[in-house]
């Protein structure tokens, strides 16, 4: 029979033993120092100076001085002297210097492994966990890095019904929370007391479009900090036809600024059909100024109107009519400039802003095409002041081979149109200006 214990290898009373007092004391001794085993340091190799009574030190390669030939070994300093223990593997004992358990598995002390986490049904880390939450963490922060490539958080739920989210909160009440709440759609709603919740923004599992209070809610609505939406059709211009864009009925009701397509019968349209842009501008109040441009694509005219400080928008002004560059002048009268190259006996046409005004234009730049003079275009009327010798006037319309050979000419008929006829041979360039 052994003279030790098995396990801690405490020194056992013999039969008929003298001063057995000794030996249970020395068993006592082991005991107080293996039982709940705290350990000063590891891999120790030098001795302290002043050890404490029952100070004990993990003993690791080299070890000097009264602790030499005892690597690997427990140190514990009892009664005035060093009482050198081998740990066994499976022993455990805690780290007073870093504040955590250890286990001497293999002839060596390393820290305590955690048990799969299958096999802990609640896990708190510098806290408390509970029924509910059962993996809980304090920290300044929380990473989840990758083991070489990407990573993926994964939040799943058992049906579309329940809830798969992120919940953000400030003192425990919540602020912000996105996910799938209730459904598949992914959506954000915010909070402002952690009771009463918007949700901002719907995502559609299906369509993937997206509604919610941070979504304009209709064509019409244009409240300050929403996302604008994209109704019905919409284009920029170069991108799509005209043909392309959404219609609109009612040039006075266009709230929000793009591209939209008119017909006959809009109400406010310049012209018959045709783009206008609209061009909405909101001031610190909140109210809109607004601009149109409007293009025919029946005549080419483009014209533009604003808004006045009633609300109420302007009349319709030319831009370009015809070929020509028309600009109003406040209230009253208008320039407008023009270019065309005209084909032998060949006609070009422009409507003038105003029926009634002065007109200059000259030919390749040759004063014996030049003419300057004024017109009436609504009763066919062209008088002139000063006529190169290559041009005359003609009251009525001209079709190219009106007027005579060699010769420009000039005249107006009673809709409106001024006419340039070239029977001079070849192409001409002819450049002028009309104002009124």
């Amino acid at each position: 029979m052994s003279d030790l214990s098995p396990n801690l290898a405490l020194p056992l009373l013999l039969p008929a033993q003298a001063q057995k007092h000794v030996t249970h004391n020395e068993a006592l001794s082991l005991l107080d120092l293996l039982v709940q085993l705290r350990i000063a340091s590891f891999d120790a190799v030098t001795p302290p100076a002043q050890p404490e009574d029952g100070e004990i030190h993990a003993l690791g390669p080299g070890a000097m001085g009264a602790w030499a030939g005892q690597d690997g070994m427990l140190a514990a300093w009892v009664g005035g002297g060093w009482l050198f223990v081998p740990p066994r593997d499976g022993w455990r004992a805690w780290d007073a210097e870093e504040g955590g358990l250890r286990v001497f598995d293999g002839g060596a002390w390393g820290p305590l492994r955690v048990p799969p986490a299958s096999a802990v049904p609640e896990l708190g880390i510098n806290t408390v966990s509970d029924p509910l939450n059962r993996f809980a963490v304090a920290s300044p922060a929380t990473l989840f890095s990758h083991e070489g490539a990407g990573h993926q958080l994964k939040i799943n739920k058992a049906l579309a019904g329940d809830t798969a989210s992120l919940l953000f909160q400030t003192g425990f009440s919540g602020r912000a929370e996105m996910g799938t709440a209730g459904n598949d759609d992914w959506s954000v709603k915010v909070s402002a007391d952690g009771s009463s919740w918007t949700e901002a923004l719907r995502i559609d599992a299906a369509t993937g479009t997206a509604t919610g209070a941070a979504v304009q809610s209709g064509e019409s609505d244009d409240t300050s900090g929403r996302l604008v939406r994209l109704f019905d059709r919409v284009g920029v211009a170069g991108w799509l036809n005209d043909s392309d864009l959404r219609n609109t009925n009612d040039l006075n009701t266009i709230r929000l600024s793009g591209l939209y397509r008119y017909s006959d019968g809009t109400t406010a349209a310049p012209t018959t059909a045709g783009v206008v842009m609209h061009l909405t501008r909101l001031n610190g109040e909140g109210i809109g100024r607004r601009v149109q441009v409007a293009f025919s694509t029946a005549e080419g005219d483009m014209r533009i109107r604003n808004m006045r400080g009633d609300g109420s928008f302007g009349d319709w002004l030319n831009v370009i009519t015809d070929g020509s560059h028309a600009w109003r002048m406040g209230s009253g009268g208008c320039f407008q400039s023009f270019e065309f190259v005209i084909a032998d006996d060949a006609v070009a046409t422009f409507r003038p802003e105003d029926q009634v005004g002065w007109l200059l234009l000259t030919g390749n730049g040759s004063g014996t095409r030049r003419f300057f003079g004024w017109f009436h275009a609504g009763a066919s009327q062209i008088v002139g002041t000063t006529i190169g010798s290559s041009v005359e006037k003609n009251d009525g319309a001209l079709d190219g081979t009106t007027g005579a050979d060699g010769k420009l000419t000039i005249g107006a008929d009673d809709s409106g149109l001024v006419y340039i006829e070239n029977r001079t041979g070849g192409a001409k360039t002819v450049t002028g200006f009309a104002w009124s």
